[in-house]
């Protein structure tokens, strides 16, 4: 009776490692086909860091139970650590050495202000001073703002005070016109000359869209890409798992449109971004609120060939999105080889659904 109450534990515990294998092969997978080929991929990816933890999981519990295949989830794990385990958290001695401080250094500050929690009626939001403070305190070189809001008719006529902050150009992408005046985008700040800005448009259908700025640092040109993928247009509701209650099938079934057609907008998105990247003749800065995880498609596209500064210097899990879903990391700076990440930070300030990022950059 014992012995066979063992095999059965022992048996189940193989299958549990084979079961978590397969969700981090998949998993895997999701990272080179494109939502648009095959959407459910999509939701494999998504569940990267559920593959990684279950796999540890089930290969402690079928050691313990001495399972004949504790192994495979091990073996996989090791197999599709670049792609998933390693991008999604970084141990402090995991981080790349620290390198000699160069004597040209700069800082980047991404944020997704959430267009500033702006009233409709024009009252100043307390938080678009406090963000103004922050970014002061902060002192970027160059600022990358997602889901930028300004109104030239009131006290939240964000530019001016920004360009106070001691900038001395900038640019805005109006991709969202609420009314004369009022608009929201996507803009991009610089204590270093502009040279040149292009704007990119994902399309009449959304409002999420990317900048282009070129910039003049020490003798050389670089290029900065400021992206705003296409958000899950998710309520804060659902963004509260502990406040969800069981959907009915209607609403389940918009939900499920909705991560859908996000997931396939993104992946065309990133496909554009990627070929901006890959014609850039210079050195080039990618920054931003991607909408997506390390382990998936979107991020493989974007990545390629870059360097990303959380996997140089960061630590931890590196999470930037503030809601209530657990280690989401979808704000992003990648860049070129040619430049060196000095040091990744993630100010846990409480001004948006975002963290913002500040990297610091060299060569």
């Amino acid at each position: 009776m014992k012995w066979g109450i063992k095999w059965a534990a022992r048996s189940v515990a193989s299958i549990a490692c084979l079961l978590s294998a397969v969700l981090l092969g998949l998993a895997w997978v999701a990272t080179l086909v494109s939502p648009a080929r095959f959407a459910l991929f999509e939701f494999f990816g998504l569940l990267g860091w559920v593959a990684c933890l279950l796999a540890v999981a089930t290969t402690l519990i079928a050691g313990i139970l001495k399972a004949r295949l504790w192994w495979v989830p091990l073996l996989f794990l090791g197999l599709t650590a670049n792609s998933l385990a390693f991008k999604l958290f970084r141990w402090p001695w995991a981080t790349a050495s620290s390198p000699n401080q160069p004597e040209k250094t700069f800082r980047v500050l991404s944020y997704n202000v959430k267009n500033f929690e702006f009233e409709p009626t024009g009252t100043p939001s307390p938080m678009a001073s406090k963000i103004q403070s922050f970014v002061r305190d902060e002192h970027p070189s160059i600022l990358c703002l997602q889901e930028f809001y300004t109104n030239e008719l009131t006290e939240m006529e964000m530019t001016r005070k920004l360009l106070h902050a001691g900038f001395v150009d900038w640019r805005y992408f109006r991709s969202v016109e609420l009314r004369k005046q009022e608009s929201i985008g996507i803009a991009t700040f610089s204590r270093f000359p502009i040279l040149n800005t292009q704007e990119v448009s994902f399309g009449e259908k959304t409002s999420n869209s990317a900048l282009i700025t070129d910039l003049l640092w020490a003798g050389d040109t670089i290029r900065v890409i400021n992206v705003h993928l296409q958000s899950n247009r998710l309520s804060a509701y659902e963004y509260n798992p502990e406040e969800v209650t069981v959907p009915d099938k209607e609403h389940l079934l918009a939900l499920l449109s909705r991560l859908y057609r996000a997931s396939i907008d993104r992946a065309k998105q990133s496909e554009k971004i990627a070929e901006l990247i890959k014609t850039s003749p210079y050195p080039l800065i990618v920054c931003g609120d991607m909408n997506d995880l390390p382990s998936t498609y979107v991020y493989k596209v974007i990545s390629k060939g870059l360097k990303d500064s959380f996997l140089e210097r960061g630590q931890g899990m590196g999470v930037t999105f503030r809601g209530k879903l657990p280690g989401l990391r979808i704000d992003y700076l990648f860049h070129s080889p040619s430049l060196r990440t000095i040091e990744h930070t993630v100010p846990k300030v409480t001004y948006s659904d975002h963290y913002p990022i500040v990297i610091d950059l060299g060569k």
